[in-house]
C-alpha cells in the first residue's frame, strides 16, 4: 500500500522537475525529482490512488516562472500523461476562479510574520484541489510550499517516494484439450500438512470348512458254514 497519500493533486512545478529529470530539488537542493515522481506515477497506474491536477497546469508546464521554457520534445514527452487514465483532471470554472479570488483576498503580504501575498494561479490550484477534495498539493515550488502554515483546507508540501509496486506476473489459462493434457497438469505443492491415510484393515479370507469324514470301518463277513445233513438209517433200496 502507498500509505501517503490518499489523493494527492499534484502543482505544474512537479511536473516540470520530472520531465526535466531535475536532482537539486527540495529544502535541500538534494531530491531527485524524477525518481520520487515515477514511484507517485506507479502507485496511480497500480490503482492504489488517482493523481489530480487541472487544466492550468497543462498551460503551465511550458514554462515555470525561473527556468526557461520546455523544449518542444519535453512538451511532446509530457503532455500525453495528462490523457492517461489515472491522472484526474479539473476544469477551471466559475466556481474555482471566485475560490481563488478569495485565498488571494485573504492570503495577502504579511510583512510582520515573513509571508508574502498568495500568487493568483496558486490560488487556483489550491481551489481546485479543494473542488476535487484532495488531501495534499505537491510542489516543489519554495514560494508555493512557504503558503502552507496559513491554509487550513488542503496544504502544500514537497513530495515524497512512495513503495515501489511490485508487479504480480499473469497466469495464462490452461486449455486441456485432451486426457493426455489434463494428466500432464502438476498441481502446486500444497502447504496444508495432510493427515495420513488409514490403512484398510485387512479381511481375512475365510478359511473354509473342514468337512468331517467317518472313519470308514470295514466290516469282515465271515460266512457261515451250513452243516451237511445226515442220512440217519438205511438207505432206501431203490427197486
Amino acid at each position: 500500500m502507498s500509505g501517503r497519500y490518499r489523493k494527492p493533486y499534484v502543482e505544474s512545478s512537479v511536473f516540470i522537475a520530472f520531465i526535466k529529470g531535475e536532482k537539486d530539488q527540495g529544502p535541500k537542493r538534494d531530491q531527485d525529482a524524477k525518481a520520487i515522481f515515477d514511484t507517485i506515477i506507479d502507485n496511480a497506474k497500480a490503482g492504489r490512488f488517482k493523481i489530480v491536477t487541472s487544466a492550468l497546469t497543462i498551460a503551465e508546464v511550458f514554462k515555470n516562472k525561473k527556468n526557461p521554457q520546455l523544449t518542444e520534445q519535453q512538451d511532446e514527452d509530457l503532455r500525453p500523461y495528462f490523457r492517461e487514465d489515472y491522472i484526474q483532471i479539473v476544469e477551471i470554472d466559475r466556481e474555482v476562479g471566485e475560490r481563488a479570488n478569495e485565498l488571494c483576498r485573504t492570503l495577502q503580504a504579511d510583512q510582520p510574520s515573513g509571508f508574502k501575498s498568495l500568487r493568483p494561479n496558486d490560488g487556483i490550484h489550491i481551489a481546485a484541489a479543494e473542488k476535487a477534495e484532495c488531501d495534499v498539493v505537491l510542489a516543489w515550488d519554495p514560494d508555493f510550499i512557504s503558503q502552507a502554515p496559513r491554509l487550513t483546507t488542503v496544504k502544500p508540501e514537497n513530495p515524497e517516494a512512495l513503495q515501489p509496486v511490485i508487479p504480480v506476473a499473469k497466469q495464462e489459462p490452461l486449455e486441456l484439450k485432451s486426457a493426455e493434457d489434463i494428466e500432464s497438469v502438476v498441481l502446486p505443492p500444497t502447504s496444508i500438512a495432510l493427515v495420513p491415510s488409514m490403512k484398510e484393515p485387512k479381511i481375512k479370507e475365510p478359511t473354509p470348512a473342514t468337512e468331517a469324514v467317518a472313519p470308514t470301518t470295514e466290516t469282515s463277513v465271515t460266512p457261515v458254514a451250513t452243516p451237511e445233513a445226515k442220512v440217519v438209517g438205511a438207505p432206501l433200496k431203490t427197486p
